[in-house]
């Protein structure tokens, strides 16, 4: 079994690495949101871990989108299709439902649901005068309910399910990189940020 494969396909390895750094990020907030449960549980506090778990379902669908790019899509196409998404979880899934072209489910119906009624609060959220200005009834079913948080959590865990069938089956060959190629790599991916 070869380490390195033989040829270097830049666009490949750029859609890989973005990929893999969205997956990181998810990580990463659905750590933070584990990490950041405490003693003390104000509306405040549990508004920010709603936000750390939106931001997850955020890079989730970033990364699922870029892994579902059409061979013939750039890097920077696919990349700037997750960013033009922006925040809006409900562009997002369209997006990667569409690309998926039905290879994989993307989610269920509830997923959808819950996803639809998330995008309803926004990124703003996360700010406590907002929290104090917002909708009572709404905020308390869902930015300051610890099971619809758990729901979501678990929305998470089957997002990270298809990132794991997409590795193998798109990315496998583009894991492992030869040094001599990683400057090449780095450019270009600076390149597309610009």
């Amino acid at each position: 079994m070869k380490l390195f494969p033989n040829k270097f396909f830049l666009e490949c390895q750029a859609k890989h690495s973005l990929y893999a750094y969205y997956v990181q990020d998810t990580l990463d907030w659905m750590i933070l949101y584990k990490l950041s449960r405490g003693e003390y549980e104000g509306k405040s506090r549990t508004s920010k871990r709603f936000i750390l778990l939106r931001m997850a379902l955020e890079c989730i669908l970033k990364a699922i989108l870029i892994g579902l790019s059409k061979r013939d899509e750039s890097a920077e196409e696919a990349y700037k299709a997750a960013r033009n998404c922006g925040h809006n979880l409900e562009k997002l899934i369209k997006e990667c439902k569409l690309r998926s072209e039905k290879r994989y489910r993307i989610c269920s119906k509830e997923t959808m649901d819950r996803l639809c009624y998330i995008e309803k609060f926004r990124i703003g959220i996360r700010y406590n005068f907002d929290m104090k200005t917002a909708d009572r009834s709404s905020i308390s079913k869902g930015v300051l309910d610890d099971n619809f948080h758990e729901e979501i959590y678990k929305d998470l865990s089957s997002f990270l399910k298809i990132v794991r069938r997409i590795s193998y089956n798109r990315f496998l060959k583009h894991q492992a990189i030869r040094g001599d190629k990683l400057s090449e790599l780095e450019n270009h991916l600076h390149s597309l940020v610009k």
